[in-house]
């Protein structure tokens, strides 16, 4: 019954490809690539002209070398149910092979094979293999057969993937001609842009790994890139708009900020965001906008010049937000409790978390500045009013000595601690002097 069974089974094994210059030739042969314990047999086997299988390419004999008297054109009869057997009872590696003869040269890429028995008498990998040319007896790889059994069809061949247009306005480049494995290149004809993936892999299961991509017109590709600019610079002057200029001025050497705030930060890079979703919102629908307002209220850099650091050095943000990570630390004197390492991880990773852990703390510190800002405004204030109160009633009093006739009263501190003294005109001097003698 196990004849019956390989009938029904479908053609099975891998197939890996060796040579692709598919070389026509009029002699062809089939090598076993691994031991086989008692002699390898073989029932029946087919070629085709085609990587589908569907094109037959009959050979005219087959030869080779057989045990006991079994002809080698067996294995051409159509029948499962006689063999091939090589005369090698234990054959070992490349120790038997079976050679087929063609009227005419033909460029083999199928091979069915249905091998007689168990594993005992069939090979695990098998090699087929075209003679070089006509007077020479060297022999070109072409595919190899693995993963092979008795009593099944297995088939060897090539992978054909599906053809591939080319892009409007492009090309597109195969090697192996689309065989696997290939690689199809595309590229775009003039300074039109390439969108999608510019390469793509047939693979073993005879798809590709990507589709054709689309060749842009210069015209569709400056619109596209207006419109992105257009966005950004909108989004840049409304968020500038209404909330840059209602945030509190940003910090500078002059800002004071309490002993009891500095040292202090909020370790938690994944926070409760609900309690911030305005800052959170925000940084995520633009996170260059709020990047470089951190930036400027920390007083570090301008916040027109830090909005073209996102966008111009992209691809160092890690590095240049652990930079100014690092600056914010000695600002506010705090300890460092994570490596270089770790920011750099935190900005690369979870960008939008970084910022608004440190746009929170900058925020907070503008406040704190904002508040003793008036504070001591307010005192200074004070100051000057009582000043400029004690200058106008000292004014007040002068005029009204004038008016009296008198002459001016200066006031002024005593030598006795609180006291006033009051300077004696000279009338008084005199009258209060002793008569001289």
């Amino acid at each position: 019954m196990k004849w019956i069974v390989g009938l029904l089974a479908q053609a099975s094994g891998e197939t890996t490809p060796i040579d692709f210059s598919f070389s026509p030739s009029t002699t062809w042969r089939l090598v076993n690539d691994a031991e086989v314990t008692y002699g390898w047999s073989i029932s029946e086997l087919r070629t085709f002209s085609d990587p589908n299988c569907q094109e037959p390419a009959a050979p005219a004999r087959a030869e080779g070398a057989s045990a006991l008297g079994a002809s080698a054109s067996r294995v051409l009869d159509g029948s499962t149910l006689t063999e091939w057997r090589a005369p090698c009872h234990i054959c070992g590696l490349h120790e038997a092979w079976l050679t087929l003869h063609f009227d005419a040269p033909v460029a083999l890429m199928c091979l069915e094979l249905f091998q007689w028995g168990d594993r005992d008498y069939a090979a695990a990998a098998v090699l087929l293999q075209r003679k070089s040319g006509p007077g020479t007896e060297e022999w070109v790889t072409v595919l190899r057969g693995h993963q092979l059994q008795g009593g099944r069809w297995d088939a060897l061949h090539f992978v054909q993937c599906a053809p591939l247009a080319a892009p409007n306005y492009g090309s597109v480049r195969l090697t192996n001609n689309g065989l696997y494995p290939s690689e199809a290149t595309f590229t775009c004809k003039g300074i039109r842009p390439l969108t999608g993936s510019g390469t793509s892999v047939c693979g073993s299961d005879g798809q590709w790994s990507d589709t054709p991509p689309t060749c842009w017109e210069a015209i569709h590709f400056i619109a596209v890139i207006s419109a992105v600019l257009a966005i950004d610079a909108s989004a840049f002057v409304i968020y500038y708009r209404c909330y840059v200029v209602d945030q509190p001025k940003p910090l500078n050497d002059e800002s004071i900020i309490p002993q009891d705030y500095l040292g202090k930060w909020n370790s938690e890079l994944l926070g409760d965001f609900t309690a911030e979703p305005k800052l959170m919102t925000v940084t995520v629908l633009c996170p260059c906008c709020r990047i470089a307002h951190t930036w400027q209220q920390a007083g570090r850099v301008a916040f027109q010049l830090a909005i073209c650091v996102p966008h111009l050095f992209f691809c160092c943000l890690p590095c240049i937000g652990t930079y100014f990570r690092n600056s914010l630390r000695q600002r506010f004197s705090i300890r460092r409790r994570s490596s270089t390492l770790l920011d750099c991880c935190a900005w690369t990773f979870l960008p939008c978390c970084a910022a608004v852990q440190e746009a929170k703390m900058v925020d907070a510190m503008c406040v704190v500045a904002y508040e003793e800002g008036r504070v001591k405004d307010a005192v200074e204030q004070r100051k000057a009013e009582a000043f400029a109160k004690a200058k106008a009633t000292t004014a007040v009093s002068a005029r009204a000595a004038q008016v009296a006739g008198a002459a001016p009263v200066k006031l002024g501190l005593s030598s006795k601690t609180g006291a006033l003294r009051k300077p004696k005109s000279s009338l008084e001097m005199i009258a209060t002097t002793p008569a001289a003698a």
